[in-house]
């Protein structure tokens, strides 16, 4: 949520009022860092569902539950 918040923040804070001018340098790094953000976050969530939850999925057969991904 704070990721999402942040990229909000510097997308209103880009296109605010009809900007007309090419984002600061600043903002430009702010988003390097946000992107790299997200792309580890991506990657992190890529691997809970395809590796750890088939794992944890695995284990519990006898408790009748099983957590499943969601599209």
């Amino acid at each position: 949520m704070q990721l999402y918040g942040r990229l909000s923040a510097l997308a209103s804070d880009i296109t605010a009022n009809g900007v007309d001018f090419k984002p600061t340098n600043q903002q430009g790094e702010v988003y390097g860092v946000l992107k790299d953000r997200m792309v580890k976050v991506q990657q992190e969530y890529t691997t809970l569902l395809e590796k750890q939850l088939p794992q944890i999925n695995n284990k519990l057969p006898d408790q009748k539950i099983n957590l499943e991904k969601k599209n």
